[in-house]
Formats: structure tokens, C-alpha cells, sequence
């Protein structure tokens, strides 16, 4: 009876020693042009005291701006090194007490040409430590940003400039009628005077206006 209690102690202290941690990029929904954060949460963290990770993310539409800390790692020390398209990132301190939360945080710029779709953020280490510096079981689960391309707004601004166009033809109609109403008023002045050959009507008037500076077009 002895025997088969220390049996199930050794069995249930293994069992638990071997639970591995979680960690998963938390992705996360913008627009382009907009700034993204994508939060690298750990699940079955305590005793964890330190990890190495490598994120590998798509540069041509995200634009690493910084990675930071998050509250399972306040008072950690954080090393990281960075080239377009990877971030390293170590940290190091006491042992976590929380069980869950956030270990690291790394923001982005989205490209504001960017079109709608993902764009990747994962792992490609994923190493956590528990005491002594051991290397410890974890499972890791990749992210990614999901991008809106603000094409929205141009829709609008083109409908906006639609109006326009329109109000601008409504003008143009306007301007048409104002020089109708101009041609019949200089026909019915020049049958009026028809006695005046020097009035700008008739044969000779646009010559005599012109000579004073102005332009007209005779109209006999």
C-alpha cells in the first residue's frame, strides 16, 4: 500500500514537472497606415524564468517600430536585436509568480499601401527556461495582422468629386445660357443700329474696335 502511494506521488510530481508552457503571438485587426501590437502571451508560466525568442514577421507591410516587456516580465532584463523582417528578443529575472499573461509586446507600422489580407508574425524559436536556467517544455502558436486597406475612404473621396463634377456642369450650363442671352442682345442692339456702320456691327466694326484695343467679331 506504501509502495503504490510513493508510486503515485513520483507519478503525479512528473506529470506536472513535464506540463509544457504555452506561448501564442496574439494577433490583432487594423487599418493600414495604423499601428499594430502583437503580444506574446504565455499560459502555465510560473516557476518560467527567462526565454529566448525569435519572430520572424512580413516586412514589406509591417515596420518593426519596438518590442517592450509585458506584465508576467516587469523587472526582467531584455535583450533584443533586430533586421528588417526578424526580431530577437531575451529576457531574464525571477521566477514568475503569475501563471498567465504577457511576456513581450512587439509593435508595428502597417505600409498605408498595404491591401487587405494578413500578414504573418511567428515564431521561429521559441525557447522557455524554469529554474536554474533549465530549458523547459513549451508549445508555441503563431499570429498574424489582419489588414484593412483604407481604399473606404477614397470611395468617398471620389464620390465627393463626383458632385463636384456634377455642380461644375450645372455651372457650365449656366455660363451657356448667360451667352445665349449675350449673342441675342448684341444681335438685337446691332439691327437697332444698323444706321451706325461704326457701332462694331456690320462690316468694318470689328476692324474699328480693334483698333481701339478691344476684340469683337463683326456681326452683320
Amino acid at each position: 500500500m506504501r509502495l503504490g502511494l510513493s508510486a503515485a506521488v513520483v507519478f503525479m510530481g512528473w506529470a506536472f514537472s513535464s506540463a509544457a508552457v504555452q506561448v501564442t503571438i496574439q494577433g490583432t485587426s487594423v487599418k493600414a497606415g495604423e499601428t499594430a501590437t502583437c503580444e506574446v502571451k504565455a499560459g502555465g508560466a510560473t516557476g518560467v524564468v527567462g526565454a529566448d525568442f525569435i519572430l520572424a514577421y512580413n516586412a514589406t507591410v509591417l515596420h518593426f517600430t519596438k518590442v517592450e516587456l509585458g506584465n508576467l516580465t516587469e523587472g526582467f532584463l531584455i535583450a533584443k536585436e533586430t533586421q528588417p523582417g526578424i526580431i530577437r528578443v531575451s529576457v531574464a529575472g525571477p521566477a514568475m509568480s503569475g501563471d498567465t499573461g504577457v511576456m513581450v509586446r512587439a509593435t508595428f507600422t502597417v505600409d498605408p499601401r498595404s491591401t487587405s489580407g494578413d500578414a504573418f508574425v511567428k515564431f521561429t524559436k521559441a525557447d522557455v527556461f524554469g529554474s536554474n536556467f533549465a530549458k523547459t517544455d513549451s508549445e508555441s502558436v503563431n499570429g498574424a495582422v489582419t489588414i484593412t486597406a483604407a481604399g473606404g475612404d477614397d470611395d468617398d473621396t471620389q464620390g465627393e468629386d463626383d458632385d463636384n463634377d456634377d455642380d461644375d456642369d450645372d455651372t457650365q450650363g449656366d455660363d451657356d445660357d448667360t451667352q445665349g442671352d449675350d449673342d441675342i442682345n448684341q444681335r438685337a442692339s446691332c439691327k437697332t443700329s444698323e444706321k451706325y456702320p461704326g457701332n462694331g456691327c456690320g462690316p468694318g466694326g470689328a476692324m474699328r474696335m480693334s483698333r481701339l484695343g478691344w476684340f469683337s467679331a463683326g456681326g452683320g
